[in-house]
């Protein structure tokens, strides 16, 4: 009887500090810096604790620029969100043991892109192309007045 009930104290005991940790939900939505109506689909949102930043978990936003991340403790957290073309955004929570939920509401990333100069692609056609024992030659990369004769390409072919 003894050793029934030293089991169950030691059950009770070790399943207290996890009855007394509440589910927390961290929700918000990341939009574009101009146009807070856009969202920003697909952007990476990782959740880091505090001091360490130590990674706790992650996800990635909707359709609708909102992420959901479940199953928190209290304490304290940094939201790291990225994507491409945007400056990282930093927003530092508390959780606390008496929410639900923490909503960080609407995010905006900051606009961190490098414009780049034109490009231009220029390229050249093979002017002769070897095939078994056929020679074929590509009369638009020889350059002949307009309208002129069959003559005058031929005079440019090579042999």
């Amino acid at each position: 009887m003894k050793h029934l009930l030293k089991t169950f104290f030691f059950c009770l005991i070790t399943t207290l500090p996890v009855m007394g940790q509440k589910n927390i939900s961290l929700i918000g939505t990341l939009v574009e810096p101009e146009n807070n109506s856009i969202p920003v689909e697909y952007a990476t949102v990782r959740l880091l604790s505090l001091p360490d930043s130590a990674f706790v978990s992650g996800t990635t936003t909707g359709k609708t620029g909102a992420f959901t991340i479940k199953n928190l403790s209290k304490g304290n957290y940094l939201v790291h969100a990225s994507y491409v073309g945007y400056g990282d955004l930093y927003k530092k929570v508390v959780v606390s043991g008496s929410n639900t939920s923490v909503n960080l509401g609407i995010l905006p990333f900051e606009l961190k892109g490098v414009m780049l100069k034109e490009a231009v692609v220029t390229a050249k056609a093979n002017e002769v192309v070897v095939k078994k024992d056929t020679i074929e030659y590509n009369a638009a990369s020889y350059k002949t007045e307009e309208n002129a004769v069959v003559e005058d390409l031929l005079k440019k072919l090579p042999g």
